[in-house]
């Protein structure tokens, strides 16, 4: 759909996550400042940095995020990604010691709703063309996020179930296995070689067991909180209560405490047809734009 070749400083990338972050309450962009205070936050790549970016708490020590801002519109979504971490960290100290390491099928959840925030800032800032770019990634995103991750997820359950009844499988076999699950992700218009079934090599994510299924349950997870809190901004207490849980309860029980069932399968089903929604306007804006 194009490119956002608009740049963003640091220092314009703080305002407008500070911004964000204000929207919901004033002591979420009080983290943000208070980090930047204390040099808690690595912003720029630099020799010997390890790519991407990171956060990283443990018990009364401090938090530390890790960044390596470009200047382009993805920092500034990694940016408010990080802190929702961060934020997440220092909210779970609240709980005694042996509660306050959250579950990875949390961690996403926190950290999307406050990239989501500033997704709808960034929009304000944008030419029409942009957001219909903007929107595009954004969907994108959350086909990367939940079909992908889903067909990863499908394809270890069915290596683990495999290798506990024969014992052992060949990595030929266990490359079938992901060519098989990723056919059903990506249709038939792109064929997959044999050789394509060995990224589960270097997918490092399959040795963190399951770890893939939290991406897409947050994701679905984090349309409803975000839509409840639209509808009612008081809800912003409700998710509160869940950034301060860490491992108190369950995630099921986490959620089910601010009003989200997450054992019912038309909660999943709502999150879906979200994006299909969104795809439906992305179409719209598009055409208006004269991009198809």
């Amino acid at each position: 759909m194009g490119a956002i070749n608009k740049k963003f400083t640091f220092e314009n990338t703080v305002d407008i996550v500070r911004k964000a972050f204000s929207t919901v309450g004033e002591k979420y962009a009080v983290f943000l400042d208070v980090f930047l205070k204390n040099r808690q936050i690595d912003v720029y790549p630099t020799k010997g940095k390890k790519s991407g970016a990171y956060c990283w708490g443990n018990g009364d020590g401090p938090t530390f995020v890790l960044l390596n801002h470009t200047d382009d519109i993805r920092s500034v979504e990694t940016l408010a990604h990080e802190m929702g971490h961060a934020i997440h960290t220092e909210l779970s100290k609240r709980q005694p010691p042996r509660y306050q390491n959250y579950s990875i099928a949390t961690a996403e959840v926190a950290s999307t709703f406050f990239e989501q925030l500033v997704n709808e800032e960034l929009q304000s800032q944008l030419s029409n063309k942009e957001k219909v770019v903007l929107l595009h990634n954004k969907i994108m995103g959350d086909i990367s996020t939940i079909f992908r991750q889903v067909a990863c997820f499908n394809f270890e359950l069915e290596l683990h179930n495999t290798i506990r009844e024969k014992g052992q499988l060949p990595k030929s076999e266990i490359a079938k296995l992901m060519n098989k699950h990723f056919s059903s992700y990506i249709g038939p218009s792109v064929l997959l070689s044999e050789d394509d079934g060995y990224f589960f090599v270097t997918w490092s994510h399959i040795r963190r067991f399951f770890y893939v299924y939290s991406y897409a349950y947050g994701q679905l997870i984090i349309r409803a909180l975000f839509e409840k809190w639209k509808e009612d901004h008081s809800y912003i207490n409700k998710i509160d209560q869940f950034l301060s849980a860490g491992r108190s309860m369950s995630p099921k029980d986490i959620f089910k405490k601010i009003s989200i069932d997450t054992s019912d399968p038309k909660f999943f089903e709502a999150g879906l047809k979200s994006i299909e929604e969104d795809i439906k306007k992305l179409e719209t804006l598009a055409k208006k734009e004269g991009l198809i």
